[in-house]
């Protein structure tokens, strides 16, 4: 078995689940991402397009996915004006994204080889890569590395923290007592037997514009501890008038 980290980090990123949404004007983002968004992002990289029959092969990788630094919720307000025939319409919409959201994602294979052909493709791939939505793109490459015999949420629970320096001096600031920072893992149920499941809509059947299809999986909740990196006294409040 052989596992790969992805570093997902971007100025905004958009995770929806179909069934959050109460109307279609509405594109409500979880708070992790989807295992169908990596398989998205996976699939983008390696060259598949939306209707490639290779794609559902996919769902076989196991999944698990770390909230480093969970980021707030922000909305992008859109009021458009259409022609529909001879009359104007308007429509609006609420597309909510996370911003300053930073996570460690891990997928594996039984297959070594798989998985090298896909850290390859993320490094050199051959359609745009983002983080949901195709406006929300990543920080540059990929961060990106391979362990070898450790399953996903072994090496989650393992991984050093990926938070930005100036959210872990906050959070060190935040609490001055904790000698470690608690941070949560979403995997497939199978990673996490012992743990309580949900269906989540996440198996991804088909991306094609025409007729997008997804099933449900299960999947299990945990937490890890990591060291921090910095003291309570690293954090400074910032100072607007300190350059004056």
């Amino acid at each position: 078995m052989k596992t790969i980290t992805i570093r997902l980090e971007g100025i905004m990123q958009s995770y929806g689940e179909s069934s959050d949404a109460p109307t279609a004007n509405y594109k409500t983002t979880g708070d992790h991402p989807t295992k169908s968004a990596i398989i998205g992002m996976i699939a983008s990289a390696l060259g598949y397009r939306r209707d490639d029959e290779r794609i559902e092969s996919l769902n076989k990788l196991s999944y698990a996915v770390r909230i480093d630094q969970p980021g707030s919720q922000m909305v992008d307000y859109q009021n458009i004006r259409y022609r529909d025939k001879s009359k104007v319409k308007n429509t609006q919409t609420w597309h909510y994204n996370l911003q300053e959201a930073v996570f460690l994602v891990a997928v594996s294979s039984q297959d070594d080889k798989a998985i090298e052909k896909i850290e390859y493709a993320l490094h050199h791939p051959r359609f745009a890569l983002f983080l949901g939505r195709r406006s929300n793109v990543p920080f540059g490459p990929l961060e990106t590395k391979c362990h070898d015999s450790m399953t996903p949420v072994e090496v989650l629970e393992t991984a050093e923290w990926q938070a930005e320096e100036w959210y872990m001096k906050w959070y060190r600031k935040k609490f001055p007592m904790e000698n470690t920072a608690i941070l949560e893992i979403y995997a497939d149920a199978e990673l996490l037997p012992e743990r309580p499941k949900r269906a989540v809509r996440d198996v991804v059947k088909s991306f094609s514009q025409n007729k997008r299809m997804h099933e449900y999986r299960l999947e299990a909740h945990t937490s890890t501890s990591v060291d921090f990196k910095f003291s309570s006294n690293d954090y400074q409040d910032h100072d607007a008038m300190k350059m004056l």
